[in-house]
């Protein structure tokens, strides 16, 4: 549970337009921030060992945007690549209670906060209300100790950047859900596919095609298209979650297919960009133009050049790019 404070101090900064606002309990010493020559933002406080932090971000100081749950060290540096977008920003850190937190993006929705946490490449975990879902998980399950185990997997297709059954096996509640194309479950154990969830004592596997839904863990799950000339059409699965109102789409490994393009109302967007296996950052920029999620991060992108795919998507349809670290 988090607690935010009443006692604000406004602490102005030397980069015009940009302040911060620190409201908590553990309130960070010595901000500053730093205005990068590119417009991103850099902000850096010493904050109290072992206490987590919620950062946000505001253009008024009246509703502010969620950006990122950050642990507490001597000093804690978050670099705001949405600042480009903002000609005035200003910032907060709330002190968080709790001790077990996941840290990274979040987001909140009509049904709880949405906490992202990249992994490596495609993988990535995700936690809301208490349940764990992983994307991808691969590269053996000590790559995911420091996390509870997953309640749902979503495993877009065969390729070993994205299917792994040793991970799967290590990262499994007994309670889990996993979704997967027909062509992956073909490819699992005999173990896998035999495995029950320990409540419902079904499949603990579900298989959609390109356009299947399921309801599992109190969220939608909908499954898209995801091909290109090397993953044929209808093989593979991008993923649509829906959460407390929230869209989150997955794209996996796919080229700048139709069906991405009028994707719609989609909030946040994870958007995959290296050859030869997907497509080049100019088909993913122009892809991202034509759906125009609210957020979308570049993944799966080892050896592109993320800084011109932000520029080639622009500041003109509304879509804030966010680089995280990936590899």
């Amino acid at each position: 549970m988090n607690c935010m404070r009443n006692l604000p101090i406004l602490l102005p900064c030397l980069v015009a337009l940009i302040t911060i606002v620190f409201a908590t309990e553990h309130s960070p010493d010595k901000p500053t921030i730093e205005r990068l020559s590119n417009g991103e933002a850099r902000v850096t406080f010493q904050a109290a060992a072992d206490h987590f932090y919620r950062i946000d971000a505001s253009t008024d100081l009246k509703t502010w945007l969620p950006l990122a749950t950050v642990e507490g060290e001597d000093t804690i540096e978050y670099l705001d690549s949405e600042a480009t977008y903002a000609g005035s920003r200003h910032y907060r850190a709330v002190a968080l209670e709790s001790a077990d937190i996941l840290t990274g993006d979040y987001f909140s929705t009509t049904d709880g906060i949405v906490t992202i946490h990249p992994i490596d490449h495609a993988s990535f975990v995700m936690e809301w209300k208490g349940k764990w879902i992983y994307n991808d998980p691969v590269g053996g399950s000590t790559r995911y100790r420091a996390f509870p185990k997953a309640d749902l997997i979503l495993v877009g297709h065969q390729h070993g950047d994205h299917f792994n059954a040793g991970t799967l096996s290590g990262v499994m509640k007994d309670d889990i859900v996993t979704v997967t194309p027909d062509d992956v479950f073909g490819r699992m154990s005999t173990s896998l596919k035999s495995l029950k969830s320990a409540t419902s004592l079904k499949s603990a596997t579900s298989t959609l095609g390109n356009g299947d839904t399921l309801d599992a863990i109190g969220l939608k799950v909908e499954a898209v298209p995801a091909c290109n000339d090397r993953h044929p059409k209808g093989r593979d699965n991008g993923y649509v979650l829906t959460i407390g109102g929230m869209r989150f789409y997955m794209s996996g490994d796919t080229g700048a297919t139709d069906e991405m393009r009028t994707l719609t109302n989609i909030d946040v967007a994870f958007v995959c960009m290296n050859l030869p296996f997907t497509m080049t950052i100019d088909e993913a920029a122009s892809a991202v133009r034509d759906f125009k999620p609210t957020f979308m991060y570049p993944y799966h992108h080892r050896g592109s050049d993320i800084p011109m795919f932000k520029e080639l998507v622009g500041k003109d349809v509304g879509v804030a790019v966010r680089i995280r670290e990936w590899y």
